[in-house]
């Protein structure tokens, strides 16, 4: 595209409302871009939409398990909790590390959450382990 001497003098303050030049080209790259933007919208495909949608799932409120006996068993949903920092683990399954079969970024917080989906974990008997029951 060409540019011509009003629009490189015009600087920052040229724009397609002005008429002069390529004004019909701008008018057209600024439509293009407004449709563009409208059908990401209307398809769900913006990118504020997927990262709404991960923390929706991540701040989802889930309940855990509580036991009398105070004894982890398998398939219990527990929240864990370092004594020393008072830190939560969480951890967001979306943040999947590529290079491992398996595995996943793990953090901690320090604010005072509830059980939600990114701070409950399951406790699952390992494949190749004889526990017996629980």
């Amino acid at each position: 595209m060409y540019f011509t001497p009003q629009q490189l003098s015009g600087g920052p303050k040229y724009g397609f409302k002005t008429r002069v030049g390529n004004w019909v080209e701008d008018w057209e790259k600024h439509e293009t871009k407004l449709k563009d933007y409208m059908s990401k919208k209307d398809g769900g495909a913006l990118v504020i939409n997927s990262t709404q949608q991960k923390y929706a799932r991540s701040f989802q409120q889930v309940a855990h398990t509580y036991r009398e006996d105070k004894h982890l068993h398998f398939d219990d949903f527990v929240q864990m909790k370092c004594v020393k920092t008072s830190a939560t683990l969480v951890c967001d399954m979306s943040d999947r590390i590529s290079t491992h079969d398996e595995a996943y970024c793990v953090t901690s917080t320090v604010e005072a959450i509830g059980p939600m989906a990114r701070s409950i974990f399951k406790v699952v008997r390992a494949k190749k382990a004889d526990f017996g029951d629980s």
